[in-house]
């Protein structure tokens, strides 16, 4: 909203005429590097298919940032469409620095990922014994690291391997997550 600018780095876009306003963290604003992102996601493992998985890739030592907002920031929460039920992301509000979907065995090790619009590290449908792991991960639109699955779950508490959850057995361990 226009009339809520009041801090310094605050910008509004009118999506109707284009228009940006920005309040500048320093002045003169020519003496700035600004970014606009153009991305949803900087990495996106996509396999064909929940039998069709990407698989063993690791990302390692990399600085990731900047990717675009979600919908759920302009509708002021989460999609509410025939995928979603509650709180639950929508399908098109699941993005990330990182995305995966259909994809296991992928890791994400001693990187640093900020500024991400939605996640840093999206673990979406059909992902499973993925490794994020020492990684630092700051100034996130809403998650460091977001676990989203399709199917409902059932089974023995006790045995993970009965379980029928589509998103599990990943290693998510030794990160510093903030802001």
């Amino acid at each position: 909203v226009k009339a809520a600018l009041d801090t310094p780095g605050e910008f509004y876009l009118d999506e109707t005429t284009g228009e940006l306003v920005y309040w500048p963290i320093m002045t003169p604003i020519a003496d700035q590097h600004i970014v606009a992102p153009t991305v949803k996601n900087i990495f996106e493992f996509r396999g064909g298919s929940a039998t069709d998985k990407v698989e063993h890739i690791t990302l390692e030592g990399l600085t990731m940032w900047g990717s675009l907002f979600t919908n759920a920031y302009r509708a002021g929460g989460y999609s509410t469409g025939p995928e979603t039920s509650g709180n639950r992301p929508g399908e098109e509000d699941r993005e990330g620095l990182v995305q995966m979907e259909n994809a296991s065995n992928i890791t994400v090790r001693d990187s640093t990922l900020y500024n991400a619009g939605h996640c840093c590290v999206n673990l979406g449908y059909y992902a499973s014994e993925n490794t994020v792991e020492g990684n630092s991960i700051s100034d996130c639109g809403s998650y460091g690291v977001l676990m989203v699955g399709k199917d409902s779950g059932e089974g023995v508490v006790d045995d993970p391997s009965e379980q029928i959850y589509d998103n599990k057995f990943h290693s998510i361990y030794n990160n510093h997550i903030h802001h």
